[in-house]
């Protein structure tokens, strides 16, 4: 696996910023959840 080929790389690091995003909502949504709990 050659990650300097675009065609390669390109989808890892759509998967990659995909993945993140993701994760930075969940931990948005239980941030807010538990401030509404307090």
């Amino acid at each position: 696996m050659n990650l300097s080929d675009p065609s390669v790389g390109f989808p890892i690091a759509v998967i990659g910023m995909v993945s993140l995003a993701i994760i930075i909502f969940i931990v948005m949504l239980v941030l807010d959840k538990g401030s509404d709990e307090e």
